[in-house]
Formats: structure tokens, sequence, C-alpha cells
């Protein structure tokens, strides 16, 4: 994840999951680029416990994998393409 950037705009959702992507903004990157702060800008991201995420999502980055901070939920979290609709 340490490509991703604040102001960036990434695509996440559960991981391996078939859910809705969700469209988050990245509000935040700690210099090491292991804490992400995420805003949903469309969608929600769904948790391993059955819950959804509709607001401030914090993320624990660690080597290849991604977690939701509260809920220990797995991500697949995208790059946005700078000129995807």
């Amino acid at each position: 994840m340490t490509d991703v950037k604040k102001g960036d705009r990434v695509r996440v959702r559960r991981l391996g999951s078939n859910d809705e992507w969700c469209i988050c903004g990245v509000l935040l990157v700690s210099p090491n680029g292991q804490s992400l702060a995420l805003v949903p800008e469309d969608g929600a991201v769904h948790t391993e416990r059955g819950g959804i995420m509709t607001g401030f999502i914090p993320v624990s980055v660690i080597g290849d994998n991604a977690y939701e901070v509260g809920t220990m939920t797995r991500l697949e979290i995208e790059l946005r393409k700078k000129d995807a609709g």
C-alpha cells in the first residue's frame, strides 16, 4: 500500500468476498504506509461480523495484508485509476 497517497481514491471490499466495491477517499497515510484513514464516498464495506462501515475506516497494513482496525476485517484495497469514473 506504499503507492497510496493522501487524496487518492481507492476501491475497498472485504477480502475474498463478492461484495460491491466501496469507493473511498484517502484522508491520511502514515509516513511508513502502515496506517490509512479512509472515508467512504460511494457504498459501504461489509465486516466479517455482518456489519457495515459507512463512515471513517481506520486501516492497518501489515505486509501485503490490510485490516479494518476495529473489527480486524481483512480488506482488499485497489488504487483507483485517475481516469476511472
